[in-house]
Formats: C-alpha cells, structure tokens, sequence
C-alpha cells in the first residue's frame, strides 16, 4: 500500500495536473536519489575502448521519482501505476568514475583500469522516463503443494541526451502456494 498523497512535498505536488492529465490520478508517492554509473570496455587494459564496446564513461546523477496510481471506483486495487522520473547530472571527469573505479579496484586487489585517459569529456546530461505497470495478472496452477504466480505487464519510455528508448515488458513472481 502507498503512503497517504500528503506525503508527497508541496514542490512536487504541484505536478498533479500532469499525473491526472495521464494517470487519471494524483501523485501519491515520489523519491529522491544520487547515484554514481560507471562504463567500461570488457577488456580494462584497452587503451582507448574499441570502437564496438562502450568507451570508458561516468555517469554522476540526481533522479528525481513521482508516482500516480489509478484508483478503481469500487475500491479494488489499482488498475495501474505510473512512475515519472527526471535524471540530471554530469558525464566526463567530472562524473569521478575514473577515481570510483581505481579505488575500487585497490580495495579489492583488482587490476587497474588503463583507458580512462580516452574517457568521455565533461558535459551535462538528463533523461526524463514514464512507466506503467498495470495491476499483476494472478494464476494459481493446481499441483501437489499448489504454485501461484503473478505477471505484471510494463510498458515505458525515456528521452534525454543519456538515452532514448522505448520499453514492454512482464514482471513474474512464481511462489508455492498454501491453500486451504
């Protein structure tokens, strides 16, 4: 269950007209988080990345999430949820990925990354997302000791300058069931 919609800050409450315009909702919940992605070549002596791998990144970010669910009128589980989310942040030397991944490295007594010279150059980056999960799809199959399962459909799509894509898909979550 969702925390009360008062929970979520008068800052980003001021986004409902955008939620009810596509979710048919008000937000109900939202958060906050800072992460850090570090890219590669698979081989870390390549000096710079070939042309067919990915070149030796960092990605240091703030995402911002919103989050709506559809409400049913007979007080049934939602038909869906949306999510909403903003990425902002920096790519290049600026993004530390060179220093999280030696130091890692050192930590571990790994060897140490030898391309980050040929790294990608500073520059600023966001992608804005939006994902719908429609309410789980549930199955009980009648075996010895019973097995449930549930599959939820996806669908999403995110633009920006890190990535655009578009996405479908289906969550499962297989478990024994104990009916009586």
């Amino acid at each position: 269950m969702s925390p009360p919609a008062e929970s979520v800050p008068d800052w980003l409450r001021g986004f409902g007209g955008f939620t009810r315009a596509l979710s048919g909702a008000e937000p109900d919940f939202w958060g906050v988080a800072i992460g850090q992605s570090i890219f590669t070549p698979e081989d870390i002596n390549a000096v710079p990345a070939p042309a067919d791998q990915h070149p030796y990144a960092g990605w240091l970010y703030m995402q911002i999430m919103l989050g709506a669910e559809q409400q049913r009128s007979d007080g049934r589980s939602p038909r869906y949820m949306d999510t909403y989310e903003l990425e902002f942040g920096v790519t290049g030397p600026w993004a530390q990925g060179e220093e999280a991944q030696r130091g890692i490295h050192e930590w571990l007594g790994a060897p140490d990354p030898q391309g980050w010279d040929s790294q990608l150059g500073n520059e600023f980056a966001f992608a804005v997302s939006m994902d719908r999960r429609w309410r789980a799809l549930r199955a009980y199959i009648d075996v010895p000791g019973g097995l449930e399962f549930d599959l939820t459909p996806n669908a999403g799509a995110t633009l920006g300058t890190l990535r655009t894509e578009a996405r479908v898909g289906a969550h499962s979550a297989p478990w024994l069931a104990h009916r009586q």
